[in-house]
């Protein structure tokens, strides 16, 4: 597994400017195929170390997927990105 550093201005920065909103949390499934889910529970936990925190419900779409992986990606979505945050959402998508 590859170390990511966080540069903490650059996570201070960030973080500070998502006060409420949405994400996409993504990962790959057991047949390495990407997965993903709009996330509303998304808090910083600690500047240093950078660790943030999201919440999975137990009937959450990809639940599986996420509970196996050991690796995930949180997407942090600007206002623009609506369709991306509903795409995610939807929990009959293919």
């Amino acid at each position: 597994m590859t170390e990511i550093t966080v540069n903490a201005e650059d996570y201070r920065r960030v973080i500070g400017q998502f006060a409420t909103g949405v994400a996409v949390v993504s990962c790959l499934d057991a047949n390495a195929r990407p997965v993903g889910i709009t996330v509303n529970s998304l808090t910083s936990v600690s500047l240093d170390p950078p660790a943030l925190l999201w919440c999975l419900g137990d009937d959450a779409v990809n639940r599986e997927a996420f509970m196996a992986c050991s690796i995930f990606a949180i997407n942090i979505l600007g206002e623009a990105q609506a369709s991306i945050s509903n795409h995610f959402a939807d929990p009959h998508r293919t």
